[in-house]
């Protein structure tokens, strides 16, 4: 019962924060219209058939059956009754000037950068709480191989040009990063390439022998997994936390306690998640010596391993505990969040469409994937979900400035080509422009939706096959010991 009240309230915020910044949209046309003079017929959350509202001084107020956005009803500005398949507005009115038309187009987008401000400093006020490796720039795990999205094992692309653990990345392809995320984003959305071959330029800082070298490497990164993002083969640099032990393995029975600090496996320093899971794998039932930090002092701690067989037929060996890792919080500048958004958006966009990028439609998340998204990431942490309800409206913003017919920066278009030509763009010309591209953008959120809907299922099968691995390994475990007994 607590997890069914506890979904229903996450599912709750995600509607007020979706509602609240299509709301926020609107409203920045809807006020700067009312001030301008301009002739308001309807404010409507989403599109499509009316599920109610009322009416109030000439304006309609509603909520319509289709929540991919909204619109307010401005015929001066652009008839979206004919969209609407409305004959409504047929009533001569005044032309409106050009200034009015770009005042109440930018106010939608201004209004959502307004409220993605006031989120941002909702964070910047609060903390937010991450994981330490985000805030990285240190390579913490170059790996030898790496699997790529045809399922075949090749040579991890930092390892063949010579990356090295400990390295700092200044660069990606000449843009400077501030944190792992920036580097990440910058390998996936790269089109860099020679020929048939991918290419990423790093700039790296090396100290060694306490002597910093600035270094420059050219990567060819490989596509990998089942969506085919670019990826060179390095990990950031963290400190290994042990979780939740398991009973009956060896971590527990050997001393591990939950929140130990890892520092070196056979004397080795371990840097990364993955350094230390691919290592422990050549140790089959063979001893292996931890160095962990418990209550700042280090202590020795001899296990040995086994090698278990998972539901899907792969076989591990485990110590036997889960993978903790260690959060701060940081106070980012609300300038400094909503320009680094603003930077990943158009850099998404500039490969979406760019011939050299590996980034494709099928990429792109729509309602379905947003809201899964933010189901999982409130679950996870609620400030989480206000960082990422800011970057969604730094999204609409930009996005609706798009020169595309139906959206605010179609309206901006128009207005301008009126103003160049001296005259009204025809209105049988701006119907069926209208009418094409808002067919052309349901086909898209369609083909978005097909997508997000197969990854959904796919995380879900996969969440699943975890469970019951889980739930299969606890009972050979107790099974076991009652064998024991």
């Amino acid at each position: 019962m607590a997890s069914l009240f506890s979904n229903i309230w996450l599912i709750f915020i995600i509607v007020l924060f979706f509602g609240a910044s299509i709301f926020i949209h609107e409203l920045g046309h809807f006020l700067a219209a009312r001030k301008r003079g301009l002739k308001v017929l309807r404010f409507s959350i989403g599109f499509g058939p009316k599920i109610f509202g009322w009416t109030r001084d000439g304006i309609e107020y509603r909520l319509s059956l289709l929540p991919l956005g909204g619109y307010v009803a401005l015929p001066q500005l652009v008839d979206m009754g004919r969209v609407e398949g409305s004959k409504e507005n047929q009533e001569p009115l005044p032309p409106i000037s050009l200034t009015d038309k770009v005042i109440v187009t930018i106010m939608g987008p201004i209004f959502n950068v307004l409220f993605a401000l006031f989120l941002a400093c909702i964070l910047w006020f609060v903390g937010q709480k991450v994981h330490s490796y985000e805030e990285t720039q240190i390579v913490g795990h170059v790996s030898e191989e790496i699997i790529n999205s045809e399922g075949r094992k090749i040579i991890g692309p930092a390892q063949a040009a010579g990356i090295q653990i400990g390295d700092k990345i200044l660069e990606v392809d000449g843009k400077p990063i501030q944190n792992w995320m920036d580097l990440r984003n910058h390998i996936i959305l790269g089109s860099g390439s020679e020929g048939d071959l991918r290419t990423t330029n790093l700039k790296v800082e090396r100290i060694r022998d306490n002597e910093s070298s600035t270094l420059n490497f050219t990567l060819y990164p490989e596509l990998i997994t089942r969506e085919k993002f670019r990826d060179i083969g390095i990990y950031p640099a963290l400190t290994v936390l042990v979780g939740d032990l398991m009973e009956d393995m060896p971590g527990i029975q050997a001393g591990l306690k939950k929140g130990d600090k890892i520092l070196l496996l056979n004397g080795n320093p371990v840097t990364s998640i993955k350094y230390f899971v691919d290592h422990l794998q050549k140790f089959d039932e063979k001893e292996i010596q931890l160095q962990v930090e418990r209550n700042g002092s280090p202590i020795d701690i001899a296990i040995t391993p086994v090698k278990k067989t998972l539901e899907n037929g792969v076989e591990r060996v485990l110590v036997g505990f889960q993978i903790d890792t260690e959060k701060i919080t940081v106070h980012k500048n609300p300038f400094v969040q909503i320009s680094s958004m603003i930077q990943r958006i158009v850099q998404t966009i500039g490969a979406l469409f760019h011939h050299q990028s590996d980034i494709k439609l099928s990429h792109m998340g729509g309602f379905i994937g947003i809201t899964h998204a933010s189901y999982e990431i409130a679950k996870d942490d609620f400030y989480k979900l206000i960082w990422f309800m800011t970057f969604i409206n730094i999204n609409l913003a930009i996005l609706n400035l798009l020169p595309i017919p139906v959206l605010d920066g179609g309206h901006l278009m128009f207005a301008l080509i009126e103003k160049l030509r001296g005259k009204a763009v025809s209105p049988r010309v701006l119907e069926k422009s209208l009418s094409f591209c808002a067919m052309l953008l349901i086909t898209m959120i369609l083909y978005v939706s097909y997508n997000d809907i197969k990854r959904v299922f796919y995380q879900y099968f996969q969440s699943q096959s975890q469970v019951i691995e889980s739930v299969n390994e606890e009972q050979k475990s107790k099974d076991f010991k009652n064998s024991q007994e």
